[in-house]
């Protein structure tokens, strides 16, 4: 054997393999791909870390050797298995992995539950601070190439301008010197091996820094028997202060002793300071509390006693908290996460909205201290890093957050809390979609843990498990202390439509508002639609605006005087005359928060009235100010949307409303009731949660509507007896699993054909099971931001013998004009 082939045998050798998943790529080509690793990139990463799962790289992929962010999933030594030909990893984006052996598990888990990509459900668990921005850059190559006589005029023109350039270029720099130039050229060239791709990465956030000054040795021998012997004034001051106070800024220590920034300077200049660099991190601000102790009622106890005897069992369990509103789920939460703390286990509590954060927030950090931190999408960019960061370094043990907050990287989990888990938004309407509590459900088994689910409400699915004994049940049947429930009033706006006053407010409801405030109360007023109105009409031709983007009617927003599309955002000004008629007159139809703060307005000209939707609320901090602000008595009046409908506890709030009940009746989904009632429910509990009383008032044209009654009785054992049944009768959950795929693309009639031939697979590859396939049909929505919409709906008695099925269908099935995704907890 010659020396160069032992030395290419060596070579081959000593290189490891690697097989990743890569992103960007649809769910039929989403498998694990081999690359070749040098022992340079597998041995050191240029940032002092071993190669390993978990981490990310940069590779080419496919014909044109497109450079695409991949994770790796394993590492091996030896020959590749196969006979193709590997490329190599670029290189490696990450110091560290960012998913464990754990994560990485929890999301081949997903990609089998949910039918995605994996990288989808890998940026779903990740903050967007650890994102990389790739930069392709291009080069020739240094191999000898044989061009060959099919090469273009333009790539000529390329290579000749390349060969002048030592540095790699990126594409916008090469089409400004060969303006003809384009990416697919680049790529067939690469292909061929004349160019060389090259990806450089830059993350989204940087780590924030901050210098603080330090006393050296030399600063030390300065002071005899504790005093220091410097002549100057001002440079006594600055070392007392940090032989005291330990590293500062010098912007602290000008605060704290007096000084200007020059005795600093000269001290730095004389060697008695030094600087040093350390990482500050960015972290929300909240109201910080006094600690006050906690103390349970008798039932509370109960409640407490058997959560923690199933809290310190060696296996995983489930549990469902259920208390009226106002009962004291949370006193008793805090009891059990501190238990599970003293344990030398960490806590994860989810909440459905982004409202609810700011108080619990305050109580936490009140109780447990800074290892306690915060993840919701309200916050920051470089915030969310940093407390990703935070979370991950082992610092903190209890993580609070909405939905996304169950992926947080926290180990040791002995307990995860899911308040108010009856809410939709605990499920995700966007891929990956996965339900936060089933994704609870398997880290609690991974790690032994309890997962406690607290409602005022809870699911029709969860108290069916409790009540066959699969879940244990716990409830708190009372307010806590000497609060009662509110009484709740309907009142029947039918009534006060005939005597020709009937705007937003009955006049019931004005005429309890103007009584409360003679008694210095407040009230909490629900409408679940932001804006004016829900569209306009023309009085002339009954034109409606429609988005140009989605088949839907443009909100009317009075404030900013445009027309918005709530689907996609798009928005245009407020047209002052009809694009069909010509006519000048239009009326609102339905009714906003901003229309219903002008009409209280109106109604009570000197009402102080704080609005909050997902308008006033666009600014950082805006949920936590406006609160904290109506906490203080600064309004007598919060209107916003459902969410102020959940889980605020203010002490002058003896007033509710629920201004218009019937929108929320008239939904196509078959929980739709079951979310009516939920809301009502939890808006009618803002009332009356201290000493004081409280009334709920219901406006509705129905009041003889079973929910309405059931609210009015506020009784969630009788509406899930009744609803348990009708469930029952229609094979609808929890009897049936209910899934849907949605079909969605550019061109209609694609998309329609596309999702017949789907069903025609489906009803073969599942002949033999229990199975309804319903559909096509066009969605609800049917066009959303330029993409035509259908639904195939699927009734099955056993989902999870069909499971597999249906995903090797759909992974065969999805074509690059027509996106396929499914929900399974329709």
């Amino acid at each position: 054997m010659t020396d160069s082939r032992l030395e290419e045998r060596i070579d081959s050798l000593s290189r490891k393999t690697v097989r990743v998943c890569v992103d960007s790529i649809t769910l039929s080509a989403d498998r694990l791909y081999e690359y070749l690793v040098t022992e340079e990139i597998s041995g050191q990463n240029g940032k002092g870390m071993k190669l390993c799962p978990g981490m990310r790289v940069a590779v080419p992929f496919g014909r044109g050797n497109v450079i695409r962010e991949a994770i790796v999933i394993s590492l091996q030594d030896g020959q590749p298995t196969g006979e193709r030909k590997l490329k190599f990893i670029q290189n490696v984006l990450d110091t560290e992995p960012l998913l464990d052996e754990e994560s990485l598990r929890l999301a081949a888990h997903l990609r089998r539950r949910l039918h995605c990509p994996f990288y989808t459900i890998v940026r779903a668990m990740l903050p967007a601070g650890v994102w990389y921005r790739l930069q392709v850059k291009y080069r020739l190559s240094e191999k000898p190439v044989n061009l060959g006589a099919e090469i273009s005029i333009e790539e000529l023109a390329l290579l000749e301008v390349l060969k002048n350039v030592r540095e790699p270029m990126l594409l916008r720099e090469i089409e400004e010197l060969v303006p003809s130039i384009q990416e697919k050229t680049l790529r067939k060239l690469t292909a061929d091996g004349i160019l060389e791709c090259i990806a450089e990465s830059d993350t989204t956030v940087k780590d924030k820094t901050s210098k603080l000054i330090l006393p050296t040795e030399k600063a030390e021998e300065c002071f005899e028997e504790g005093i220091c012997t410097l002549r100057s004034a001002p440079q006594r001051k600055v070392l007392e202060f940090l032989r005291s106070a330990g590293a500062s800024s010098a912007k602290e220590i000008m605060y704290y002793t007096g000084v200007s920034e020059s005795p600093i300077r000269t001290l730095l200049k004389g060697k008695y300071l030094r600087q040093e660099q350390i990482e500050v991190f960015r972290r929300p601000e909240f109201v910080r509390t006094d600690r006050k102790a906690i103390t349970l009622n008798e039932t509370q106890n109960i409640a407490f006693k058997g959560l923690k005897e199933l809290a310190d069992q060696k296996h995983n369990n489930t549990a469902l908290l259920y208390g009226v509103t106002g009962s004291g789920k949370t006193p008793v939460y805090m009891k059990l996460i501190e238990h599970v703390l003293s344990t030398g286990k960490n806590v994860i509590m989810l909440v459905p909205e982004i409202s609810l954060t700011p108080q619990l927030m305050k109580q936490f950090f009140a109780y447990f201290g800074d290892c306690v931190a915060v993840m919701h999408s309200a916050l920051s960019v470089g915030e969310r890093y940093d407390e990703y960061k935070r979370i991950k370094s082992g610092v903190v043990r209890v993580v609070i957050g909405t939905r996304s907050a169950v992926f947080a990287p926290i180990k040791n989990v002995g307990l995860i809390v899911i308040d108010e888990e009856h809410e939709h938004t605990f499920r995700s309407e966007e891929p990956p979609r996965y339900h936060a509590r089933d994704v609870a459900r398997y880290i609690c088994f991974r790690s032994s843990a309890l997962l406690l689910l607290g409602s005022a409400t809870p699911s029709i699915e969860s108290m069916y498990a409790a009540k066959k004994g699969n879940i244990k049940l716990f409830t708190l049947p009372e307010r806590y202390g000497e609060a009662t429930l509110p009484q709740v009033v309907v009142s029947d706006m039918r009534k006060a439509m005939r005597e020709r006053a009937c705007g937003v407010f009955s006049p019931e409801l004005i005429e309890r508002i103007k009584n409360l405030r003679r008694e210095d109360n407040q009230a909490v007023l629900m409408l679940n639609r932001r804006g004016s109105s829900r569209s306009i009409r023309c009085m002339e031709c009954c034109y409606v605006p429609q988005c140009i983007r989605c088949s839907v009617s443009m909100a009317h927003h009075g404030e900013n005087g445009r027309l918005i599309c709530h689907q996609c955002g798009y928005s245009e000004i407020m047209i002052d005359k009809c694009p069909q008629c010509g006519g000048t007159h239009f009326e609102q139809l339905g009714i906003g928060t901003q229309q219903a703060e002008r009409e209280l307005s109106e109604h009570i000209p000197d009402i102080r009235i704080i609005r909050m939707d997902s308008d006033s609320t666009m600014r950082k901090d805006s949920h936590s100010k406006l609160l904290e602000s109506f906490g203080r008595g600064e309004a007598d009046v919060l209107i916003g949307t459902q969410m102020i409908a959940k889980g605020l506890d203010f002490r002058n709030v003896t007033l509710s409303a629920v201004l218009d009940a019937d929108m929320m009746l008239t939904s196509p989904d078959y929980r739709g009731t079951e979310r009516a009632f939920s809301l009502m429910m939890q808006s009618a509990g803002r009332a009356g949660r201290r000493e004081k009383p409280g009334i709920a008032l219901i406006q509705t044209m129905t009041p003889e509507n079973d929910v309405i009654k059931a609210v009015q009785n506020q009784d969630y054992m009788e509406f899930y007896r009744c609803e348990i049944e009708q469930r029952r009768a229609l094979r609808l959950p929890p009897f049936y699993d209910m899934w849907r795929i949605m079909l969605s693309g550019r061109v209609m009639q694609d998309v329609k054909d596309e999702a017949k031939k789907l069903k025609r697979i489906l009803s073969k590859a599942l002949e033999g099971h229990e199975v309804d396939i319903m559909g096509p049909a066009p969605a609800e929505i049917f066009k959303l931001s330029d993409r035509f919409r259908f639904v195939i709906t699927m009734r099955l008695k056993d989902g999870a013998s069909c499971r597999n099925i249906v995903g090797g269908v759909l992974e065969n099935t999805e074509t690059r004009k027509v996106t396929i995704g499914i929900d399974t907890y329709y």
